[in-house]
């Protein structure tokens, strides 16, 4: 490999345009939570979005990559504090766990509301976009 390949090589900022991408989902999914409504508890789809739905229908809008939408779901994880792979539980009668369980959990708690979405929506947005710009410093 020649010293410009190297040099080319270490100017691409690892997980950049990952995190990037995760900061413009989340702001999306802000802007179908605005637009469409906020529901919590449904068990049939409805017009209106949970967190979950939210975060899948902004993912599939802006045409990102899977990867990108799993840079989302652990932008917004670490945010609520839970795991970016739920469990499976032993009543669960799905072999592979629903990927937003903890995120619809989290939404569906009594006495949440939808500024509390928005408001950690926006928080992860905030942090992808802090760990893009981290990602830039440790190339």
């Amino acid at each position: 490999m020649t010293k410009n390949k190297r040099s080319a090589i270490k100017k691409e900022f690892v997980n950049l345009k990952e995190w990037l991408a995760a900061s413009d989902i989340l702001n999306e999914a802000i802007q179908l939570v605005n637009k469409k409504g906020w529901q919590q508890g449904e068990i049939v789809p409805v017009s209106q979005v949970c967190l979950a739905t939210a975060i899948e229908r902004a993912w599939q809008q802006k045409k990102y990559s899977l990867v990108d939408f799993n840079y989302t779901r652990d932008a917004l994880s670490k945010i609520l504090k839970v795991p970016r792979e739920p469990e499976p539980l032993p009543s669960d009668p799905l072999a592979v766990p629903y990927w937003g369980r903890h995120f619809m959990e989290w939404n569906d708690a009594p006495g949440r509301t939808k500024e509390q979405v928005i408001g950690v929506l926006r928080s992860a947005s905030t942090l992808a976009t802090e760990l893009a710009e981290r990602s830039k410093s440790e190339v």
